[in-house]
């Protein structure tokens, strides 16, 4: 059985809940923004410490791309596939979901990528 932790981060545009365990992060998005958060950090899981001094260096300013490992626990085989070609797309670049949709093999598919990338759970990440 698969232990997952959670951590809430307070970001200076709102509150951020990740979740992971040793091997990854497998969500992250942000909540209600004005809950109260307990950054209580100490003894989380190694990828969501990583993942949490990513997110300090990014809101200073210091970092433009994440080093992250992301897991897909959750979705379809095709949500998967947009998740991963998303991924792909370099940091300042933009791809359209006709782009995604041609990059996974599946030009026709130019909706269904529009809601896969509704439903990305690592959004701040990829976004």
């Amino acid at each position: 059985m698969e232990t997952w932790s959670f951590a809430y981060y307070k970001s200076p545009i709102g509150v951020i809940k990740l979740e992971g365990n040793n091997e990854g992060i497998s969500f992250i998005d942000f909540i209600d923004e004005d809950m109260e958060v307990e950054e209580n950090h100490k003894k989380l899981p190694q990828a969501l410490m990583d993942a949490i001094n990513q997110l300090d260096e990014y809101f200073n300013g210091n970092l433009k791309e994440f080093n992250i490992k992301l897991l897909h626990k959750k979705g379809t085989e095709f949500q998967k596939s947009v998740w991963k070609a998303l991924e792909k797309i370099p940091y300042g670049s933009t791809a359209s979901y006709k782009d995604v949709a041609i990059s996974i093999n599946n030009p026709k598919a130019v909706r269904a990528v529009g809601g896969a990338n509704n439903k990305n759970p690592h959004s701040l990440f990829v976004p």
